[in-house]
């Protein structure tokens, strides 16, 4: 099931711009999410670890990612913060370094 079966009944998401800008609910919207991003990215996207800081409820991922957009190369620099319950991520806030590029 991947990322998509490990998220908690109450899941919500936040993202900064394009068709999911904004608080999103659901993971049927989440599915909605990923599977634009594989439309955009149809030869994935490449995401180098930059750090990671956690607290009990809390991990948050600084991460570069490089690919190709809609046959443009793409990099960018993200903070991605997750909210873990249940052992489940129960929110997801992304945060990127170059929004224009998403239109």
């Amino acid at each position: 099931a991947g990322f998509l079966g490990r998220l908690h009944d109450e899941f919500s998401f936040w993202f900064p711009a394009g068709p999911f800008q904004g608080i999103n609910h659901g993971k049927e919207r989440a599915a909605e999410f990923f599977a634009v991003v594989r439309q955009l990215f149809p030869e994935g996207l490449e995401l180098e670890l930059v750090q990671v800081m956690s607290n009990a409820t809390n991990v948050v991922f600084e991460v570069r990612s490089r690919g190709v957009m809609l046959g443009r190369p793409y990099e960018n620099q993200a903070a991605i913060a997750f909210e873990i319950r249940d052992g489940l991520v129960v929110s997801y806030r992304e945060y990127l370094g170059v929004v224009f590029q998403l239109g």
